[in-house]
């Protein structure tokens, strides 16, 4: 029966981690009180509580936990859940087995107190107040320290944001989860000695192995928690009056070390800006993790950068600058004084998430307003009212994010920036707005409806916002697990199937999951065709039939995004078997369709930048070069003399060593450019040449770059490149200091 119940539920169905949170919990809240519930003529009584030794043993440890495994079992046989088998044996043993072990001690204990004379009623308020006791536990320790993910007694592995998909699990979690069963069996054989002469010899013995295990366990920096433990793996630090970055030296190269000075100076300039608006912000602590892996680990998030407001502190990942989500989680820090009545951050997750996206402006391809308009229109944006509850989180963080962004942008272009700040204090919303906040939302919603073209945007809205979330994808676990190479860890080889090879299985695996994904599908054949394209003697004849493939493949006119990258592979496949007249016609249906349909600036430039090769290179180095927009080829082709702008354009982006010094950027720079191309790739030229710039330190060429940039990019693009021509003009102002 527990091990049912999580089927009722959208986020149980999948056979992952989730299901066995859930059932981790059912069993340690309904088999003790079970107990209460048993007749006292079943107990099984003689001169006090006298079980049935060997059976219950067999009962707790064999028969229960293999009758829990029937529900899932029928599931996978019938083939209702695709999600890996092997994962689900991991987490039911890592996280139910323990718990279901530990159920069953508190099931006993309760029957041996009920022998002794206490009352049902006076046993259920104790189990109460130590499940709560052991909630608020958790909670305080969650709460007091950075780490977001913790090993519990009670409620088994949380391990961070629900937004990560892969869930790392190293040998301290497996330890601290051991010795959670250690002290589950401690607690039964205490029960049990109770009825014998042994029970002090049983209880010390496993007892002190219990202790042991989790002694062991606490040396491990993924079950430490506190900030100390986190500096103990982060010793290194870069200071500042209002912030410091804490890494580590010694697990990153001297290259790595140059994105951490570099992010040092990232920090500062954002920090100067946002305490413009939160003057009375507190010092705050960057925490930055080598890789994605070990901050899961040692963190609790991955792939999500997470703001401690306690602290407060934030944890990111190493990564190049300009840093994609340093802002956003700054804003989180820096506004932690004002949030909510002393909490540090509001409640309402909308405005909390909302107010770190408004100011924090993002390299995007629509902007927030247009991307809320599509969410509605589409019918992907639920009730708003939702957003503003708990239910913000099973919505995706793209959709989530993009409303609740739109939102705060709307007041604080509207109302003020202050008016924003008194509601993130907790102000009462009519007072602050004059209205309602269903009227004012009301009125958001006209204002981003008003002059979207939902025809124009339909089909890159439609990827940008399909996936729906991890509580509501499909196997999102299994997705991850499946997809890393083997030799990551031991602990996830153990949730892919035997002798899985994700180089070769993966795709066709997600391809059978789902004979409707067509991202898969054409991750699949891209696999494929660029495997065979490694090899100098390929066969022309492979290549003829994975063209004719996809042709048959293709829709037309395209009914997704997918359709126009199935277009671009075709064209790519018939330059190389045909010649280019076939493949140049294919990629002017493509532009024509362009013109009526936005595709998203990154497919404007791969069909514009195929054209180009083909009009402006020999036929030799053109197809050189459509191997290298394919994919089939890493390294750009060998520059042969003078070269036409396009063949520039793509070794900036590359970032091609030859052409990476001052001089030769600031002759780019001073370069008037063609209309010949699409502004988007414009906008791209000055984005990259102001990011190379900076880190040549010529901060007053990059600042012009950027400023060439606002001026031809889109309205959704301009504040984030006011705010690079800033950080170059910030730069500019610190001179040697840093």
């Amino acid at each position: 029966f527990i091990a049912s119940i999580p089927f009722f539920f959208d986020t149980g169905r999948n056979l992952e981690y989730e299901y066995a949170l859930m059932v981790t919990v059912l069993a340690l809240t309904l088999i003790p009180i079970s107990a209460l519930l048993t007749p006292a003529e079943m107990i099984p009584y003689q001169n006090g509580y006298s079980p049935f030794f060997v059976f219950d043993m067999y009962w707790v440890f064999l028969i229960s936990p293999a009758i829990a495994l029937l529900p899932a079992l029928f599931v996978f046989l019938v083939g209702l859940c695709p999600c890996s088998r092997t994962g689900y044996v991991f987490w039911m043993m890592l996280q139910v087995y323990p718990a279901w072990i530990l159920s069953h001690g508190l099931y006993h204990g309760m029957i041996w107190l009920r022998c002794y004379g206490w009352s049902r009623i006076k046993i259920f308020a104790a189990f109460v107040s130590l499940l709560l006791g052991m909630a608020l536990l958790m909670g305080l320790f969650i709460w007091f320290s950075p780490q977001v993910r913790i090993s519990q007694l009670f409620f088994g592995f949380i391990h961070g944001p629900i937004y990560d998909n892969l869930i790392a699990v190293d040998s301290g979690i497996v330890l601290a989860r051991f010795s959670h069963f250690v002290f589950a069996v401690t607690l039964l054989a205490l029960v049990f000695g109770m009825c014998t002469n042994y029970k002090y010899k049983i209880a010390v013995g496993v007892g002190s192995l219990w202790l042991v295990i989790a002694l062991f366990a606490e040396f491990r920096p993924s079950v430490r928690m506190g900030k100390r433990a986190l500096e103990s793996v982060l010793p290194d630090t870069m200071s500042s009056k209002h912030f410091s970055l804490n890494y580590s030296a010694k697990i990153v190269s001297e290259h790595s070390l140059s994105e951490i000075r570099s992010l040092f100076k990232e920090t500062l300039f954002h920090v100067t800006e946002l305490r413009q608006f939160f003057p009375n912000a507190p010092f705050v602590k960057v925490y930055i993790y080598p890789n994605q892996r070990l901050k899961k680990v040692w963190f609790g998030a991955g792939t999500t950068d997470v703001t401690d407001i306690y602290t407060p502190s934030i944890h990111i990942t190493l990564r190049s600058s300009p840093h994609p989500t340093l802002r956003h989680e700054l804003v989180h820090a820096l506004s932690s004084d004002i949030g909510f009545y002393g909490l540090g951050f509001h409640p309402n997750m909308a405005f909390t998430e909302g107010l770190a996206v408004a100011l924090a402006p993002e390299d995007r391809q629509i902007s927030l307003h247009q991307g809320s308009a599509a969410l509605i229109r589409s019918g992907r944006l639920p009730d708003v009212g939702d957003l503003f509850s708990p239910m913000f989180w099973k919505e995706s963080g793209r959709r989530a994010y993009t409303v609740a962004g739109s939102i705060i942008l709307f007041l604080k272009d509207h109302y003020g920036i202050e008016k924003v700040k008194m509601i993130y204090a907790g102000k009462n919303w009519q007072r602050v707005f004059g209205a309602s906040q269903i009227n004012t939302l009301r009125k958001w919603r006209d204002f981003v409806l008003q002059n979207y073209d939902h025809n124009q945007n339909e089909l890159f809205t439609e990827a940008l916002y399909r996936y729906p979330g991890v509580l509501r994808d499909r196997c999102p676990h299994s997705k991850a697990d499946f997809r890393q190479p083997r030799e990551t860890s031991v602990f996830l080889r153990l949730r892919q199937p035997i002798g899985w090879d994700p180089d070769t299985q993966y795709w066709p695996w997600r391809v059978h999951l789902d004979k409707n994904d067509r991202y898969a599908q054409l991750a699949f054949w891209s696999d494929e065709i660029k495997k065979m394209a490694k090899y100098r003697n390929y066969r022309k004849g492979r290549f003829i039939t994975w063209r004719d493939a996809l042709t048959r493949a293709r829709i037309w006119p395209p009914k997704s995004i997918e359709d126009i990258e199935i277009a671009i592979k075709e064209s790519d496949l018939t330059r190389l078997v045909d010649g280019s007249e076939a493949s140049i016609s294919l990629l002017q249906a493509l532009e024509k369709f362009s013109n009526a349909k936005y595709l998203g600036n990154g497919l404007i430039r791969q069909i514009q930048a195929r054209m180009g090769i083909e009009r402006e290179f020999p036929t030799y180095e053109a197809l050189e070069w459509r191997k290298y927009l394919a994919g089939w080829r890493t390294d750009t082709p060998t520059a042969r003399g003078s070269e036409p702008w396009l063949a520039t354009y793509l070794r900036l982006r590359k970032g091609d060593r030859q052409i990476l010094n001052e001089s030769t950027l600031l002759t780019y720079l001073r370069t008037p450019l063609s209309d010949s191309y699409a502004d988007t790739f414009k906008v791209e030229w000055y984005k990259f040449l102001g990011i190379r710039l900076i880190q040549l330190e010529s901060y007053v060429a990059a600042e012009q770059a950027f400023s060439q940039a606002v001026a031809i990019s889109k309205p959704s693009l301009k504040p984030y490149f006011a705010e690079q021509q800033r950080r170059a003009r910030f730069y500019r102002t610190l001179g040697d200091k840093f």
